[in-house]
Formats: C-alpha cells, structure tokens, sequence
C-alpha cells in the first residue's frame, strides 16, 4: 500500500482563510470538526481507489472538504462512480452513526453536535451533481457511455451553473433582509467559479500488477480470465486487466472457429508494454511469448 504521504497536496487559501477567521471568533470546535470529517472523507476515497487497483495522485482540499481532480476517461465509469460515492456516503453514515447515539446516549449531543453536522453537510453537498464535486464525478462517468465525456462535462458545467444562479440569488435576498448567510455566499460562489473552471488533470493511475504481485500472491489472489481477439493490441489487452487480480488473456483467432492461439498473463503483458509499441497484436506477442517472462 502506497500511502496518503506520496502524493501532490493542495490547500485552498480560502479553506485556510476561512479556518483561520473561524479560530479568531473562536470556533475551534468547528475548525476540529471539519479536520475530522475531511480526514474521514479523504481516506475513504483512498481506500476504495486502492480496493479497485488504484491510485491517487493529488489531493485538493478545499472549502467542499477533500477534492479529487482529474481526467476519468482512464477509468471505467462502475469504478468512478464507487471511487466519487464512496467518501460522502460514509460522511452521510458517520452523521447517522452520531445521531443515533444521542438517542442512546443524551450526554454523547454536547460533543457530537458539530461534527454529526459538519459530516451531514459534507456528504449532502458533495452529492450535488456538477464537477468537480463527487456527485458531478458520478453523473460525468454514468453520462459519458452516452454523451461522451466533453459533453458530460459541459452538463455538470451548466448543474454548477444553476447551483451557483441560485445561491447566489438566495444570498443576496438574504442580505437585504438582513440574514446574510457568508457560508450560502462562498459556495455559491465556489459552485459559479467551478462551471467555468472544469480542466482535466491526472488523479488516479492504475497500477500494474506487476507493482503489487509479491504482496498480492502472498495474501491470495483471484484469477479470472479474459479471451481476445488476436488481432486486438496489447493495450486493449491489459485495459481489461486489474492490479488486484491476476489476469489471464486467452487469445483466439480472429475467424471461425476461433482457435485459441495461445495465453499471456498480466505480467508478460506489462513486460511487453514496456518494450513494444503499444500497438501490437496480441497473436504477435505470442510469436516473442519467450523473452517476457513476467517475472516478479
């Protein structure tokens, strides 16, 4: 396992800005809370990337708690909805957790108050469907096989957009009927600048099983296999392996009645990605099989 410390790492100036006001009118129990709760929602992102055969590359954390960016065309859309979903779901369920504690135990209220909220908050706000939000992740992986991922991406935009109008229109109602919300202003303001700031960075890397073999063979791996077409690339090939199974790729012709040609496992398969352009053919992998030999 990698770890939360080998990654690029970015607070937002208005989180510190906005922490720091909170310590100065004393509200370091607010301060606590959200460190608490953004620490929950960042590790559970990480555990279920890892879970998967992935790995984070950079963490932004801001205002909406701890914000992942990045290009997902790399992953598949069941992955990236489980990866997004995982964090404010378990915001949502710690909050739950809390509240049923102050039926059981009263006393628990003074203490959990603030954090059962600050959680609630987090996952409720995070499930808003516009980008870079973990619910805007969600609808952009389930709306790509559809729309293709610029047009999912232009749909959460204008989600963003209509999130950002609103708020911005019940802040300023607020204002001039002297209950001035700052937090409705800076989220509206966030879920504005976001419509019109979506970019495409590198998050998660799919590691190769090659990195993770030794450890995975000690504890015991699944083995599944897939069958391909020999006329299929190397590339395509190791796409429809995972890091936290062992693959094999059986290949077959590419006409009636589809002969199998040969296997190559997962380790042969990133061995060769290495070496040859990632374009060849599977049934000409097997011609040069003997000088990959997967070896951990």
């Amino acid at each position: 396992m990698a770890g939360i410390g080998g990654i690029k790492k970015e607070i937002s100036p208005v989180l510190l800005f906005a922490m720091a006001l909170a310590l100065g009118l004393g509200r370091w129990q607010t301060v606590t809370a959200y460190i608490i709760s953004v620490s929950l929602h960042e590790l559970t992102h990480f555990f279920t990337a890892e879970k998967l055969g992935y790995r984070c590359t950079e963490l932004k954390i801001g205002l909406t708690g701890a914000v992942l960016y990045g290009d997902f065309e790399a992953l598949p859309p069941k992955d990236e909805v489980a990866i997004a979903l995982s964090a404010p779901l378990m915001n949502i369920g710690a909050g739950l957790v809390f509240t049923a504690l102050w039926w059981m135990i009263p006393e628990s209220y003074i203490y959990t108050d603030i954090l059962t909220n600050v959680n609630y908050a987090f996952g409720l706000i995070n499930l808003l469907p516009f980008y870079p939000l973990d619910g805007g992740r969600a609808a952009v992986a389930l709306l790509s096989e559809r729309l293709g991922h610029k047009k999912s991406l232009k749909v959460t935009a204008v989600a963003g957009g209509i999130v950002g109008a609103a708020g911005g229109v019940a802040f300023f109602i607020g204002a001039l009927t002297g209950k001035l919300n700052i937090t409705l202003g800076i989220f509206a303001l966030y879920a504005s600048v976001s419509a019109v700031g979506i970019k495409k960075e590198s998050v998660y890397t799919r590691l190769m099983f090659s990195d993770v073999a030794g450890w995975r063979l000690n504890r015991g791996t699944s083995v599944y296999f897939v069958a391909m077409n020999g006329k299929k690339s190397i590339f395509d090939a190791h796409k429809k392996c995972r890091s936290n199974k062992l693959c094999i790729i059986k290949v077959y012709s590419d006409r009636f009645p589809y002969e199998p040609l040969g296997e190559v496992s997962v380790m042969q398969l990133e061995e060769a990605l290495i070496s040859l352009p990632s374009d060849t053919q599977l049934k000409d992998l097997l011609k040069e099989k003997s000088k990959f030999t997967g070896k951990i």
